[in-house]
């Protein structure tokens, strides 16, 4: 990839050595080259700060078997530390299904409580049920 011009003078600032960046972009047909495409940069943010911007929810994804009051007693700690941190940004959502017939799934937004998507809180997570993004 290289940039010329008016977009090295845009981006700049993100080409650092061993810096780790998330790159929007589009192909698109060279300048007055029909047939020979480009990849276009729109957009360069820091790889660090991706998830944090764009994670909408998380979601819990547990046996039905498994909820219980020890069980929701853990979530609620999980939150509550990871709240203590700073103000969550990000929706938790739970999916309840039955193992033995997978078409019976119930779907769990929850309302009070949003989380900061950071890897303590997913690996918090991950130890008592399988999260998805």
């Amino acid at each position: 990839m290289v940039l010329f011009g008016e977009d090295y003078l845009r981006f700049k600032m993100w080409l650092n050595p061993g810096e780790f960046l998330f790159i929007r972009g589009k192909l698109q047909d060279r300048y007055n080259q029909p047939g020979n495409t480009e990849f276009k940069i729109t957009s360069i943010q820091l790889l660090a700060e991706v998830r944090e911007k764009m994670l909408k929810n998380i979601t819990v994804k547990v046996p039905v078997e498994k909820v219980d009051q020890k069980w929701l007693d853990q979530v609620a700690e999980i939150v509550k530390n990871d709240n203590a941190q700073r103000a969550g940004t990000c929706t938790l959502k739970f999916k309840v299904y039955d193992p033995a017939d997978l078409k019976v799934l119930v779907d769990l937004p929850s309302k009070r409580f949003k989380v900061n998507p950071q890897n303590d809180l997913i690996d918090s997570l991950e130890r008592i049920a399988e999260v998805e993004f």
